[in-house]
């Protein structure tokens, strides 16, 4: 295990001085609600350090990790799920978009759903 700790925290612990993933699990798939990253410790590879020691220690009936990449202070966070392997869970509008899935533990994405302009995808649990 890295020097980071992957833990639940709550919306109150949002700046905190330690790295951290907060997740839930939901049956086959796993709900990645923020990877926090103090800024004096980005872009040192601690964030990819945490989510990959994150997913070593993923019980093995989740199937598939969700999120919605986010439009933050410091940048878009697309690109960095991205570079971690993630795709879009839907297509057809942009903030559908947004919602990524990536397959873990040896299994098979579900399809990718196509959203209609007007329909509603803003987040993970959709």
């Amino acid at each position: 295990m890295s020097n980071v700790d992957t833990i639940e925290t709550g919306y109150e612990d949002i700046y905190s001085a330690v790295p951290y993933l907060d997740h839930e699990h939901e049956e086959e798939r796993c709900l990645i609600h923020m990877l926090y990253v103090p800024p004096a410790q980005r872009h040192q590879g601690v964030g990819k350090s945490l989510f990959k020691d994150f997913l070593k220690n993923l019980p093995p009936h989740i199937k598939y990790l969700r999120l919605k990449s986010a439009n933050l202070g410091s940048g878009d966070t697309l690109a960095f799920w991205q570079s971690l392997g993630f795709t879009a869970a839907y297509s057809g509008n942009y903030d559908a978009s947004q919602i990524l899935h990536l397959a873990v533990n040896s299994h098979a994405l579900p399809a990718v759903e196509v959203v209609s302009q007007t329909e509603e995808r803003h987040y993970i649990f959709d």
